[in-house]
């Protein structure tokens, strides 16, 4: 797995690191910008992204993985995929930041599951993931969705972490967390040790960078 968390590492710093002024969805600023959707999105990045989570997740008996639309959604979707060619089938989900006003008028979109309750149901095991991590906001708001349906959350997975305070708070709440990268101030991708248990990843030099 080394090898491949290498790959994506070099993927995301050539599709995904945008160098700049811009105002995350934190509010703060930051001179990078991580869009990963230009790497789940890729062939060779979605490939990536579902092979790694898969072997994070295999052993945890998840049934489930997803989080908040949009980034969540491409890296779910990539799980997903390799799990059906590896055969052990992990279903996907995505939480909405809006409900629905038409339709079904869901909050959540969720695949069929074979046992015929739904995906999100009491006591299932889920993972929840997300794309980058800053302050934790977009990744709790998806948890407190799961929760209320009654999952369990057997690991949170980010893929870059900017060291902003997020881990922090998914410590408080008790979740397992792990991200693949962390990110320095000026965007360079580090790669955490995946070998052990799920931790809190090393805060990067240069959080000054960082401004509310």
């Amino acid at each position: 797995m080394q090898e491949q968390i290498a790959e994506l590492r070099d993927v995301l710093e050539r599709q995904s690191i945008r160098r700049g002024h811009f105002t995350l969805a934190s509010g703060a600023t930051s001179n990078f910008y991580c869009n990963t959707k230009a790497t789940t999105l890729s062939p060779r990045g979605a490939r990536l992204t579902g092979e790694i989570l898969f072997e994070l997740l295999k052993d945890r008996g998840v049934e489930a993985v997803g989080g908040l639309a949009m980034g969540a959604t491409f890296i779910a979707t990539a799980v997903a995929l390799v799990s059906d060619q590896r055969g052990q089938p992990i279903y996907g989900f995505t939480v909405r930041s809006q409900q629905k006003t038409h339709g079904l008028e869901t909050s959540i979109e969720e695949s069929w599951h074979p046992d015929g309750k739904p995906l999100l149901s009491p006591g299932r095991r889920v993972a929840v993931v997300e794309d980058v991590i800053t302050q934790g906001g977009s990744v709790l708001k998806a948890i407190d969705a799961v929760q209320a349906r009654g999952c369990e959350i057997a690991l949170v997975v980010a893929l870059v972490d900017r060291g902003a305070g997020g881990a922090e708070k998914l410590r408080a709440r008790g979740m397992d967390y792990v991200s693949l990268f962390r990110a320095d101030h000026q965007g360079k991708l580090e790669a955490n040790d995946l070998s052990s248990s799920p931790h809190e990843p090393e805060p990067p030099h240069g959080l000054g960078q960082l401004r509310s």
